[in-house]
Order: C-alpha cells, then structure tokens, then sequence
C-alpha cells in the first residue's frame, strides 16, 4: 500500500529507530528514581552523557554508511544513557534490574527485523508467526492467566 509512495524507502529504518525508543523510555523510567531521590542533575549529566555519544557516534560514522550512522548514534546514545543512570543509582540505592528477559527479547527483535527486512514478505509472515509463539511461549504464565481470566 505505501510501496509507491515516497515512505516506502523510510520503512527499513523504523524498526531501529523503535530499539532507540524503548531505550530512552526505559532511561526514562530509570530516571525517575533519581527524581525520587533528589538527585535530578544526575538526570541531566546522563542526558548530556547519552546526547555526546549519539553526536560522536553520528558525526563519525555519517560519512561512511549514511543516515544508518545516526541511527546507530541514537541506539548506542539511548543505551549509554539507560546504563549510565542505572549505575548510578546504584550507588545511591539498591535498584535491580533482571536484565534476562530484556535481552532475550531484543534478539527476538533484531533477528525478526534483520530476517523481515531482507526476505520475501512470505518469509516474514512465517517469521512472524514464529516469533508470536515464542513470545507466547516465554511469557507462557502471563498469557495463561489471562486466558483464564476470559474465560
């Protein structure tokens, strides 16, 4: 449907720029235990922090592989800010974070993305599928629960 459209080319894109939004949201999260516990110009240093590395990342690479170099910028600025503020808040409170299923569920994403986006559409649709019933497989307890609740 977009295929003719000047956004077509756009959609190989998104699916990175998405890894950078769930990392900035959870430094987000993150960033409000500092708020909690009055130490809000830490938020800002690991702001600054994040923004340096997306800039240094951008600008090095940007000649070299394109617009994939402040994607890449964006990604690893977002992950170094989220890393930064969750040591630090350690050392100011005990704030742990089980990092298993964070990881195991973004290599399910960056394997389905790199899959979808260099196979046919019927490949993606069987990946798709493929990667729902892991999804519903690891989360298994939650889904059952609430199939039980609609019963």
């Amino acid at each position: 449907m977009i295929s003719t459209t000047d956004y077509y080319d756009s959609m190989e894109y998104a699916p990175w720029l998405l890894l950078y939004a769930v990392s900035a949201t959870m430094a987000s999260n993150i960033g409000s235990v500092l708020q909690a516990i009055n130490k809000t110009k830490y938020q800002f240093v690991t702001t600054v922090i994040g923004a340096l590395v997306t800039v240094v990342i951008s600008y090095g690479l940007i000649s070299s592989i394109g617009i994939y170099a402040v994607i890449i910028g964006q990604v690893i600025g977002g992950i170094t800010m989220l890393l930064t503020r969750y040591k630090l808040i350690n050392k100011f409170v005990s704030f742990k974070i089980n990092w298993r299923p964070i990881l195991r569920m973004t290599i399910l994403f960056i394997g389905t993305t790199v899959i979808c986006l260099n196979t046919h559409f019927l490949v993606s649709f069987i990946v798709l599928i493929l990667a729902m019933g892991i999804v519903c497989y690891i989360n298994w307890n939650y889904v059952k629960g609430r199939l039980y609740i609609s019963s």
